[in-house]
């Protein structure tokens, strides 16, 4: 997977939410969903855990979920 940190291709009101709960965290290259509405899935790896994240294109959260490594 391809990874790059938080400030690098995601919309600005997405990365300033990640920056503030993650710092410069991590992430594995985001997907985009484009049925009919534009999603962000992201994956961040912080220590252990994995954060599983789904934003809107507007950049609102929409679902969060976390894992172990």
């Amino acid at each position: 997977m391809l990874g790059y940190t938080i400030s690098e291709k995601l919309p600005t009101k997405i990365s300033e939410y990640m920056k503030q709960r993650f710092g410069e965290a991590f992430v594995f290259e985001p997907k985009t969903d484009e049925e009919e509405d534009v999603f962000y899935k992201i994956k961040i790896q912080q220590g252990d855990l994995f954060y599983h994240l789904k934003f809107d294109e507007n950049g609102c959260l929409l679902e969060r979920d976390i894992s172990c490594v």
